[in-house]
């Protein structure tokens, strides 16, 4: 997660944050619970499922699953790429565009999610040991 945590870091140092807030968020429980309620609510209010989940319009526009990609794009293929999508979420008769993996996805953030996950999953277990 490098990368990515770098990349979250200096963005927040651009706003003028402090970009130890990452750290406090990464750690703090409270983060997941709140992704997770915002996912349910996804679920409940939208047609839309799946991670990546966008609500476009700051919530109140269309939602859309995707895109999903193996591997961060440069910053103008991201440019580009977000521009299509937008714009396929905003055109009412486009309802789904699908091929298989092209290869393993190796963003930073899912390779950081499953090591939580398997933290949380070995907590667990050793909580039911006891």
């Amino acid at each position: 997660m490098a990368d990515l945590s770098v990349a979250v870091k200096e963005s927040l140092a651009e706003i003028g944050l402090d970009p130890s807030l990452l750290d406090e968020a990464m750690a703090d429980p409270a983060t997941w619970d709140a992704v997770l309620e915002e996912h349910r609510g996804l679920l409940e209010n939208t047609r839309a499922s799946g991670v990546p989940c966008i609500i476009l319009d700051g919530g109140a526009g269309p939602a859309i699953f995707g895109p999903v990609i193996s591997a961060l794009p440069s910053d103008d293929d991201a440019v580009k790429l977000w521009e299509h999508v937008s714009w396929l979420a905003r055109y009412e008769n486009f309802a789904e565009l699908k091929r298989g993996r092209i290869s393993r996805p190796v963003l930073p953030a899912r390779v950081w999610w499953s090591a939580y996950r398997q933290q949380e999953r070995a907590r667990a277990a050793a909580d039911q040991r006891g």
